[in-house]
């Protein structure tokens, strides 16, 4: 678990750059099998998903819009933009 933890906190302090987690393991230093292993019993997804996660929770979103739902498609330049943007937003709600 203290594994786990000390990655978040990595995650965290550098949030703003580019984390390769292929360097992860050395900049924790643990073995790589060792912190794959860790993040399924703890977190049951990988170091990569936990990382996405960390950045996505970190960024609120809000989405305000003078259209109702029904005619977004008016709004955006094709349907599957608007499908798109659809399911991005209701992807990481």
């Amino acid at each position: 678990m203290q594994i786990v933890a000390k990655a978040r906190q990595y995650f965290g302090v550098h949030l703003q750059e580019t984390i390769e987690i292929t360097a992860l393991p050395q900049a924790l230093g643990v073995a790589e099998d060792c912190l794959n292993f860790s993040f399924e019993q703890v977190r049951g997804m990988t170091p990569a998903q936990t990382k996405v996660l960390n950045k996505l929770d970190r960024y609120a979103l809000l989405v305000t819009s003078n259209q109702p739902f029904s005619e977004w498609e008016n709004v955006f330049s094709t349907s599957a933009m608007t499908v798109a943007a659809v399911d991005r937003l209701v992807d990481h709600s």
